[in-house]
């Protein structure tokens, strides 16, 4: 019997800095764990921006009026209750200064369940660790951020399978 074609999910993601040059992530926790930036689907109607602008509230506290540009792009695969998801994220710089308490209490019942805790993390604790990041770039670009090295386009970053760990791979190359 084949497989359903996958959900089609737009959403954008927020990579936020502190004033320390730290980036928030999230740890979920399906098999595999990994961590996560803050952000989520976009709303019907809603703008890539703005969903980052209420994402960035909703999963943090943090105030959505930090959201800058654009800065990467990218597409992966992955599965939520037996359903495969495709998703196109943009994912944008926020500045956040000194070190903002987290709010996490206007996550949905979904993020409550597979979050689980958040965690600042310097450019080398990123690069010396041996857990999971989404998107698997974040430890090799996160650092140029820090250091105001912002791209002037977006990076448009590797199709990435969470399905079965297969990163660092064209669209084309995934056997999808």
């Amino acid at each position: 019997m084949p497989q359903p074609e996958p959900v089609d999910r737009p959403g954008a993601r927020v990579v936020l800095l502190n004033g320390r040059g730290e980036v928030l992530l999230f740890r979920i926790e399906t098999p595999p764990a990994f961590w996560l930036l803050p952000g989520g689907a976009l709303e019907p109607g809603e703008s890539f921006e703005d969903a980052a602008r209420r994402e960035l509230v909703e999963e943090t506290g943090v105030s959505g009026d930090l959201v800058g540009p654009c800065v990467w792009t990218g597409e992966s695969l992955w599965s939520l209750h037996g359903r495969d998801i495709f998703s196109r994220e943009r994912y944008f710089l926020a500045r956040a200064p000194g070190v903002p308490s987290i709010d996490c209490s206007g996550m949905g019942g979904l993020e409550q369940d597979i979050v689980d805790g958040h965690r600042w993390w310097s450019m080398e604790a990123l690069r010396r660790s041996t857990d999971e990041f989404s998107p698997p770039e974040l430890p090799a670009l996160a650092p140029a951020l820090v250091r105001g090295a912002a791209p002037r386009a977006p990076v448009q970053l590797a199709f990435f399978d969470h399905r079965r760990g297969l990163g660092w791979q064209t669209l084309d190359d995934a056997a999808v």
